[in-house]
């Protein structure tokens, strides 16, 4: 059994939860105007809980202490031999800290850890007073921050998470339960003698949008309740995820008047903007129309008024894109005038009384020399022809290296084996004639094969930090495989 205490501080009070619900071990949110005792649970607490139902859905949670006096308190979540105690305590007027205390097996406390920062999508250790702080606790602030530092990967340093709350306006479509849990997306009518799911309009636009980005875009039914016909579906695309749980307001109507569908986007920030900009294709106008906006108010634990910075943060990416998108072709056209070649050869080096003409590109089976690229950039593609120089009479003369891939493949044979990441690393280095410093960004960005590399597109390896000359000369490469 290992210990782990960790400090951070909360900048959002919100979701409240009704104190006796929680002292019953139910998570029950609801608004500021409850007339019942609540505790503001923050959005570290709300992301503790979330992070370990990703983790164990029969996860289990329970207020242990409250202090009317101070407005503290303290809360437990448990599952699979890991506990989180999770406290508060008052250090200013209006200001309080968290403190998270983890016991259970170290690969537990890892696992739960990583995944807590991939969701809140940074470290929240910035202190509103660190003297203070350190004057209660007596932990300073290096001792704060060297606690959470262990648990920062590159991985989740990368994620970003949006929430939404939208409101459905159909029913439809309707999915075969079996089905869905099989990661299969089958549609029904309504009179559909099997069991089926209200998937409704908005779960098929995100599908729908995801499969935009992402063609191998994988669905699946993780939860469903007969009682209430609520669901939880989670999509993956590309290296990011969608959370889809949909949830009952209101008690009398058909089921997309009385339901709202919470939404959590996990991934990577460029992915996301693709995803956000084919979503906002179905969405001319936010699906934020809740039918009574007290009951969902009460029953999210939201304003209706945070659901739209929600909507609007998670669009603001597509300008985000094009800004980004703007800088990298001018870079593009940039390299193109440095590095590119007339297409008339005035003086071509000879081996005959005949010119090498431009038009005819050398045959497969050919060698050439040396090779010159003319980038063409037209507004939706980028060309690249191949010219020939034609061998000169001292070259010739000179007798062809040996070819040593035979050897260097038997010698790699031979090496013993070694992780996933290395050897595609390596393979790209070989193959892509490009350095190990590329080759890991091309890996990391999620670009794990040469299927991946086919699929990006000069713009998003250049996001992913590889220089656009570079990655023009990778995808064609990658091409004539």
């Amino acid at each position: 059994m290992v210990t782990e205490v960790l400090y951070s501080q909360p900048n959002d009070e919100k979701p409240y939860l009704l104190l006796n619900e929680l002292k019953k071990g139910k998570y029950e949110p609801c608004s500021s105007m409850e007339l019942r005792s609540y505790i503001r649970f923050t959005e570290i607490g709300e992301a503790c809980w979330r992070t370990s139902l990703e983790i164990e859905p029969a996860s289990k949670i329970i207020c242990k202490s409250y202090s009317h006096i101070d407005d503290t308190w303290e809360v437990e979540i448990s599952y699979n031999g890991l506990l989180i105690i999770i406290s508060t305590t008052r250090y200013k007027m209006s200001k309080i800290f968290i403190r998270l205390k983890l016991e259970g097996e170290e690969k537990r406390i890892e696992e739960f850890v990583t995944k807590l920062i991939s969701r809140l999508g940074s470290v929240p250790t910035e202190m509103h007073d660190y003297k203070k702080f350190t004057d209660v606790t007596g932990i300073t602030q290096a001792e704060v921050l060297k606690a959470w530092q262990k648990y920062i990967t590159k991985d989740n340093q990368d994620k970003n998470i949006f929430i939404l709350h939208v409101q459905p306006s159909t029913d439809s479509p309707y999915l075969i339960l079996a089905d869905l849990k099989k990661g299969k997306y089958t549609t029904c009518g309504p009179f559909e003698l099997k069991s089926y799911i209200k998937f409704t309009d908005i779960g098929e636009k995100f599908y729908l949008a995801a499969k935009k980005v992402d063609e191998n875009a994988q669905i699946q039914c993780t939860n469903y309740s007969h009682i209430d016909e609520t669901w939880t579906v989670s999509i993956n695309f590309l290296n990011s995820r969608i959370s889809m749980k949909s949830s009952k307001y209101k008690q009398l109507g058909k089921f997309y008047a009385t339901a709202y569908i919470l939404i959590e986007i996990t991934g990577k920030k460029v992915e996301i903007a693709d995803f956000a900009d084919a979503l906002s294709k179905h969405f001319p106008e936010p699906p934020l129309k809740f039918n009574d906006n007290n009951k969902f108010e009460e029953k999210s634990g939201i304003s209706v008024s945070k659901t739209l910075t929600n909507w609007n943060d998670l669009i603001s990416l597509i300008n985000e894109k094009k800004s980004g998108t703007a800088v990298i072709e001018e870079k593009i056209k940039k390299t193109t005038k440095e590095t590119e070649q007339p297409t008339e050869v005035t003086n071509p080096p000879i081996a005959s009384e005949q010119p090498t003409e431009v038009t005819n590109p050398p045959v497969a089976s050919e060698q050439p020399t040396e090779i010159s690229k003319e980038i063409e950039i037209t507004q939706n593609t980028v060309t690249t022809v191949s010219i020939e120089k034609t061998p000169s009479l001292d070259d010739a003369k000179t007798e062809p290296k040996p070819k040593q891939n035979l050897e260097e493949e038997q010698k790699t044979q031979a090496e013993p084996q070694r992780d996933e990441r290395t050897a595609t690393i390596e393979e790209y280095v070989s193959n892509l004639s490009i350095s190990q410093e590329e080759a890991s960004k091309l890996y990391d960005a999620g670009y794990k094969n040469y299927d991946a590399l086919k699929k990006g597109s000069i713009v998003r390896l250049a996001m992913a930090g590889i220089d656009p000359s570079v990655a023009m000369k990778i995808l064609d490469k990658v091409k004539k495989r």
